[in-house]
């Protein structure tokens, strides 16, 4: 459907593209002279191909201007398809409507003969111009599936590469949880042991206890005595004595505390 539309835009292109050369040739073979625009002689003829104005086709349009210096009336200009415009001596505002009615009626006699449909040449030249289109728009086309199909391809590729290295990483992420399962499980086994020797020991060494006690306090109360004590003044020495009694019989309450804990026991 889109390239019905083009090619009947195709055509119109062609078709006007055709018109407009087979105009301007009309008009170009049309020359400027005295037969054909009534009041221009053979002098205004010469003055106008000087100026580069030979045939319908050489000028496009008359303007009127007031004379630079106020004095003269309107000022004929002769617009050149070329650029440009030009001043003639001698031609008027009557002749300058004369040679623009020349020149209308010439382009409206080339127009009237200009083809109206484009020939069996013409058509077959825009239907290859169609048919060379089609075949780049069909390679486009392929092109761009060969394209998608190869990034689906590559998607999906990606996709389980990816897949599968998260597989991977999931086994081994469970495998090195279940190792460390393991390894709480026997940290934990070894506390439990480590917590029976624990007991163990403190049960024994409750047990050594009041021994070691007992034994430290007899050392303590069968200390014996310094061979030179030192002299001390008479109511240092007095002092002294009063104080070894007391001294002795806490060494003894201890003595008696100790026999008493070791005749019961651990407890």
């Amino acid at each position: 459907m889109a390239l019905d539309g083009s090619r009947d835009s195709r055509e119109r292109e062609a078709l006007a593209a055709l018109r407009r050369q087979f105009i301007d040739r009309a008009v170009a073979k049309s020359p400027l002279g005295p037969e054909e625009v009534n009041g221009i002689g053979d002098g205004l003829v010469r003055d106008l191909a000087a100026q580069g104005i030979r045939t319908a086709s050489d000028f496009t349009r008359i303007s009127y201007e007031k004379a630079p210096n106020g004095r003269g009336g309107t000022v004929v200009w002769i617009h050149r398809t070329s650029g440009g415009k030009v001043h003639i001596n001698g031609i008027g505002e009557h002749r300058a409507r004369t040679l623009m009615e020349w020149r209308d009626a010439t382009m409206a006699r080339a127009e009237a003969r200009a083809p109206q449909q484009l020939p069996a040449d013409e058509r077959m030249r825009v239907d290859q111009i169609i048919a060379e289109e089609r075949l780049h728009l069909q390679h486009e086309k392929e092109e761009a599936e060969r394209a998608a199909n190869a990034a689906r391809a590559e998607a999906g590729q990606l996709l389980a590469e990816a897949t599968s290295h998260l597989a991977a990483a999931e086994v081994e992420a469970e495998a090195a949880a279940v190792l460390r399962r393991s390894e709480f499980d026997e940290m934990a086994e070894r506390l439990l042991v480590l917590q029976a020797e624990l007991r163990l020991h403190m049960d024994q060494h409750d047990s050594v206890r009041p021994g070691f006690r007992l034994r430290r306090a007899q050392a303590r109360v069968l200390r014996p005595v310094p061979q030179h004590p030192v002299l001390r003044s008479a109511r240092s020495s007095r002092l002294s004595v009063r104080r070894c009694p007391r001294r002795r019989r806490t060494s003894e309450r201890l003595l008696l505390r100790e026999t008493s804990l070791l005749s019961r026991g651990p407890g």
